[in-house]
């Protein structure tokens, strides 16, 4: 019994913990999917945009990412959409400082919440996702599929006025349910309109696609109250304490006495009026042909206010191909024969109902002939074009033009410039400590043979708040030209994980990219001489670097191509040859002085007899 008591007070203190507030959305998104959730509770402070935070969980580590998202309020609710980055990937989201109730307690939490996105691709996305308006409203569509689709929309009505939406084209309408199409990559703004609701209404929108399907819920605050009913207007009492005699009775009209027997005798009508013989009143005339949406031909007749139609009196009249029918009268008349004296010159005819001499009708007016034939004016039939082409034979590439039948050059299709172009580095991986700054350098080079123009370099999402750039906008760049690009790097006083991208796009095509991967580490300090922060960037085997590499064998300059496909000789052999000959020559040196400097020369008297003793 003890432990029941127990077990039933647990319940009764964790319930209202469990309910407090309540988090509706999918396990799972397709990629291009528009985001939604539900979040219900007692909330103190309603949750705002600035609030909401987006993050994709990688590997154990949290990076937020930019999202164009928006927080709604219909019925006590919240509803969170987001559009999200087309990557499959797991994410959370992430309600920041929350302040709600639960029974009387008050609490501020953080509510984070997981999803995941697939690699299933949604056929449309929708903006935005939850609507609260107070008169006409806008839903973008965009196909995200490589073909055409229709997409219907359905509305139903929660509470309120059961008023159907309007449509401007191309929407078809039927009812309540809408359809447009949309071809691949196409992005339409439909239009609700909300011409007749006249009260808060909340409604649910089904818009649906092939394997895509969104219900958007919508607050329409509309309050326009009933014109009120305008009381009759009461006659004046003309007929108080007028001291008429029985039986004769007061005109309310006139205030006069009258007998009963004739009460119009004095009623003073007008000459268009007409008298009440019961009460002696004037009554206006009624217009029975003022409201009765007769057509132009038409007649309305004045006693019975109907529509009537015009007699046709040639209907039936029976006139020849020749007569004529008189429209006031339906009689067939004879032709006048203007033609009967004239002569008229050349081909011309002369016109019967006229009497003038006017160019024949073409035979070929009406005539529409298949295919490539054409209509021969003289007889009228359809026959094959007589081609100026097919005696004619051109030389080398020549063509033969049908409309002149002489041998042009061809048109040749514009040369389309060669496009080659890209970033010095890969990728870009840095760590700083907070509230820094560093500058990194990049390249962005051509390495096609025609310049390139209009080239827009920008930065994505958050990292803009982090990041700015030297360069921007390169009007041109010519074939094998670089171009230096200074990165300026700024940290703030929080650890933080930015990921984004540096993209170049020439025109809004032809897209290079390069991920940057931008850590805040809370009391960092640099190492210096190159490191896991530098932007390092190996040439490869058939190139130099224009500068000295650092201690990670890393270029911070240019790589460029060797001569002749070659590395250059190195002077290192060169040294080396010239110190082995010096340091023979030095050995030669140091023999020949040691070997003869103790050793004493005899002088030799080439006078002097030699001795028979001496002779050697």
């Amino acid at each position: 019994m003890k432990r029941s008591l127990v077990v039933i007070v647990f319940l009764i203190l964790l319930l209202p913990s469990i309910l407090a507030v309540e988090v509706t959305i999918k396990d799972e998104f397709k990629i291009g999917e528009t985001f939604f959730a539900k979040f219900s509770g007692n909330f103190i402070d309603p949750p705002l945009r600035q609030n909401v935070e987006f993050y994709r969980v990688t590997g154990g580590r949290h990076t937020q990412i930019p999202t164009e998202h928006d927080v709604v309020k219909i019925n006590g609710e919240y509803y969170v959409w987001a559009i999200l980055l087309e990557n499959k990937d797991n994410y959370t989201i992430e309600v920041k400082n929350v302040r709600y109730r639960i029974g009387a307690l008050e609490l501020t939490d953080d509510i984070i919440t997981k999803f995941s996105v697939n690699e299933e691709q949604a056929s449309f996305q929708i903006n935005p996702g939850a609507v609260s308006a107070i008169s006409n409203f806008d839903i973008s569509m965009q196909n995200m599929l490589n073909r055409r689709i229709d997409i219907n929309i359905v509305t139903s009505t929660i509470f309120g006025d059961t008023a159907s939406f309007l449509f401007f084209s191309p929407i078809v309408k039927t009812g309540n349910t809408a359809m447009l199409d949309l071809i691949s990559g196409e992005e339409k703004d439909v239009r609700f309109r909300v011409d007749g609701i006249t009260s808060p209404t909340t409604r649910e929108i089904e818009i649906s696609s092939e394997n895509t399907v969104y219900v958007v819920p919508a607050y329409i605050f509309r309050d326009i109250p009933e014109p009120p009913e305008e009381p009759p207007e009461e006659p004046p009492e003309t007929c108080v304490d007028t001291g008429c005699t029985s039986p004769q009775i007061c005109n309310q009209n006139t205030g006069q006495c009258v007998d009963p027997i004739d009460l119009c005798a004095n009623a003073g009508c007008t000459e268009l009026q007409t008298c009440n013989e019961a009460t002696g009143e004037c009554i206006d005339p009624i217009d029975l042909c003022a409201n009765a949406g007769c057509t132009e031909l038409q007649t309305c007749n004045e006693a019975t206010g109907e529509c009537i139609d015009p007699i046709d009196l040639c209907a039936n009249a029976g006139c020849t191909e020749l007569q004529t029918c008189n429209e006031a009268t339906g009689e067939c008349i004879d032709p006048t024969g203007l033609c009967d004296q004239i002569i008229c010159e050349d081909i011309q005819v002369c016109d019967e109902t006229s009497g003038l001499c006017v160019d024949p009708i073409s035979l070929c007016d009406q005539i529409i002939c298949e295919d490539i034939q054409v209509c021969d004016e003289t007889s009228g039939l359809c026959v094959d074009p007589i081609s100026l082409c097919d005696q004619i034979i051109c030389e080398d590439i020549q063509v033969c033009d049908e409309t002149s039948g002489l041998c042009v050059d061809p048109e040749l299709p514009p040369i389309k410039p060669e496009i080659k172009y890209r970033f010095n580095i890969e990728k870009i991986n840095i760590t700083m400590g907070t509230d820094a700054s560093e500058t990194k350098v990049i390249y962005i080079e051509n390495y096609g043979k025609d310049d390139i123009e209009n080239i827009s370099i920008s930065l994505s999402g958050i990292l803009e708040e982090y990041l700015d750039m030297s360069i921007k906008n390169i009007s041109k760049l010519k074939a094998n030209e670089s171009r230096k690009i200074d990165l300026y790097f700024n940290s703030e006083s929080r650890g933080k994980d930015i990921e984004g991208q540096i993209s170049a796009n020439i025109n809004g095509k032809d897209y290079e990219y390069i991920p940057v991967f931008f850590n805040i580490v809370r009391g960092y300090v640099p190492t210096g001489g190159g490191g896991p922060d530098s932007v390092c960037y190996r040439c490869d085997s058939d190139e130099l670097c224009d500068t000295n590499l650092d201690l990670n064998g890393c270029c911070h300059g240019l790589c460029e191509g060797k001569d002749n496909g070659e590395k250059p000789a190195s002077n290192t052999g060169k040294i080396i040859g010239w110190v082995i000959i010096g340091v023979i020559v030095l050995f030669l040196l140091w023999f020949f002085k040691f070997k003869y400097s103790g050793t004493e020369r005899k002088k030799v008297d080439l006078l002097r007899p030699r001795s028979r003793y001496n002779q050697n």
